[in-house]
């Protein structure tokens, strides 16, 4: 039997970690607590601004952070998150998941309640889930990433019923024009190089990230012992059985064209965004030039 302590399960506001007050803003708590966890946090904005004539949008980073996550990165002293804390005293906690020390993570953010079952089916029931704090919100499962890490993926895989839309529209010059979120799905995987809003922390509609246990009584050895692992080989399946149906709807659309514009010159797509043996850069590529923006 696993001697490890279950934290408790709640569902009320979680309650500080030992040695913080509530004097401390939000990152500072956040930060201090998964730093003995070992992960680093980074400020985030709390509000879109305007940045040197580029709008940043909510929950972006302050900072520069590709140098505090992945394997063997830089730790994020006290005195760092002390000097970020005191330049942005309203900033939201972001976790990079890819930056632990003993384990990395990976969360599947489920956007929409109904996808929660879906992910569970998938990739397992984990016992660290963190509901997003609002109406109609969804659910981000923890699980640890496998030895060989993670590729985080946004809204690129989900089951089939619930892709966003397929409308299109096809104007006089044969010029197609895919709706918002053509192929997607409201569901992230976020893995190497990405970053969640830390449990616990304040929603823009004030409620809380709120996890399922409370987080004064997580510990690393916790985590580590009960999270299921990520399973990327499925993972990287679903991946390729989206790509082929997004494949055979851009086909769809390609036809109407050609019959509509038979002059027309339509590009094919590559032959390999269907095969099964699909590579990971491949893939990621097509959803890049084929409607996946």
């Amino acid at each position: 039997m696993n001697s490890i302590p279950v934290p408790k399960k709640t569902d009320h506001l979680p309650s500080l970690p030992a040695g913080l007050s509530t004097n401390d803003s939000e990152y500072m708590q956040a930060a201090m607590f998964w730093r003995d966890l070992g992960f680093n946090v980074i400020p985030g904005r709390a509000k879109a601004e305007m940045v040197r004539g580029k709008l940043k949008k909510a929950k972006t980073p302050h900072v520069n952070w590709g140098n505090y996550s992945g394997p063997g990165c830089k730790r994020i002293r006290a005195e760092q998150a002390e000097e970020w804390d005191r330049k942005w005293p309203d900033a939201i906690p972001l976790l990079l998941v890819d930056s632990g020390i003993y384990f990395r993570l990976v969360v599947v953010d489920a956007d929409d309640p109904l996808l929660n079952p879906w992910v569970e089916v998938q990739f397992g029931v984990t016992p660290f889930q963190v509901s997003t704090g609002r109406d109609g919100g969804g659910t981000h499962h923890y699980y640890l990433a496998p030895p060989e890490g993670v590729s985080g993926w946004n809204g690129m895989i989900g089951p089939e019923q619930m892709v966003k839309t397929w409308d299109y529209t096809i104007d006089a010059n044969g010029k197609v024009d895919r709706a918002k979120g053509w192929g997607r799905y409201a569901l992230d995987v976020k893995a190497k190089g990405n970053y969640v809003v830390a449990p616990g922390a304040r929603h823009a509609t004030g409620r809380r990230y709120l996890p399922g246990v409370t987080l004064e009584s997580l510990t690393a050895g916790w985590l580590f012992s009960h999270l299921p692992v990520f399973n990327n080989q499925k993972y990287r399946a679903l991946g390729v059985e989206a790509a082929d149906l997004r494949h055979i709807h851009e086909m769809a659309i390609q036809e109407e064209v050609r019959k509509r514009f038979p002059r027309a010159v339509v590009p094919l797509l590559s032959p390999g965004s269907t095969v099964s043996g699909l590579t990971e850069e491949p893939f990621v590529k097509w959803c890049e030039d084929n409607a996946c923006q």
